[in-house]
């Protein structure tokens, strides 16, 4: 595959690590961008890669679908990997786009491999107990929302799968605010990246090791912040009324 390179690439070995394995396999994404959708052709190749990386572990949860470019990028993912587990796409598609979106992945063919709730995933949380590979948040984006989603289902995610925030490094306020957090606290990330707009990071057992990864990994996310500014301006893009 053919995938773009970013100057910010050499910050972040786990970025490099996975541009290498998807420039190392055949085949085109081209179909997946023709989805309408805001996920960049980067931000779509690191969903596919993460997906193929976390297609042993379980499930695929999606937090916000629209009209399902992402969502193909995640099922093309686990069936190119040979897995038999699904996408678990969550979106109550408020916007009117639930016909746009299942008519996208029956023409692109991943319906199938698709398990959609046209829901809230703070509703379906308490009752899912199946194991979780990879779980992509790109629902409500205002910190309280974001921090809610993370919470929900965080725990569900299995030792070793991966972690996905889209709208990083002050394109969105919640998920730049949550991520800066996480990183300076947590320890139970290592490999962390970022690629376009998106944070992603694998799930580990608590350890100082992992401790000072997720803070290598901060420092690695204010620099890619800072040279967003250049383009877009200091303080986030986009923000719900009062988080600015």
């Amino acid at each position: 595959m053919n995938v773009p390179h970013a100057q910010t690439d050499a910050l972040f070995p786990a970025v490099r690590r996975l541009v290498a394995e998807l420039e190392a396999l055949p085949g085109s994404v081209a179909e997946g961008l023709a989805v309408e959708g805001l996920l960049e052709e980067r931000e779509g190749l690191c969903l596919y890669g993460l997906a193929r990386r976390a297609a042993p572990l379980g499930t695929a949860v999606e937090i916000g679908s629209y009209k399902g470019r992402s969502t193909w990028f995640v099922a093309r993912g686990l069936e190119d990997a040979g897995s038999s587990w699904p996408v678990v796409a969550f979106d109550p598609h408020l916007e009117g786009t639930q016909d746009d979106f299942h008519a996208n992945l029956a023409r692109t063919g991943v319906a199938a491999r698709v398990e959609a709730h046209a829901a809230f995933s703070h509703e379906a949380a308490p009752a899912f107990d199946r194991p979780i590979g990879l779980l992509w948040i790109d629902g409500d984006h205002t910190y309280t929302g974001v921090c809610r989603d993370f919470e929900d289902w965080f725990p569900k995610l299995a030792l070793g799968g991966w972690l996905a925030f889209h709208d990083t490094v002050n394109h969105w306020h919640g998920p730049t605010r949550l991520v800066r957090e996480l990183l300076m606290r947590d320890d139970r990330l290592d490999s962390v990246g970022v690629m376009g707009t998106i944070t992603f990071a694998r799930k580990r057992a608590p350890s100082p090791t992992n401790r000072a990864a997720a803070l290598a990994g901060r420092a690695a996310f204010e620099a890619v912040t800072l040279l967003r500014a250049r383009r877009m301006g200091l303080g986030p893009v986009n923000a719900a009324p009062g988080e600015r």
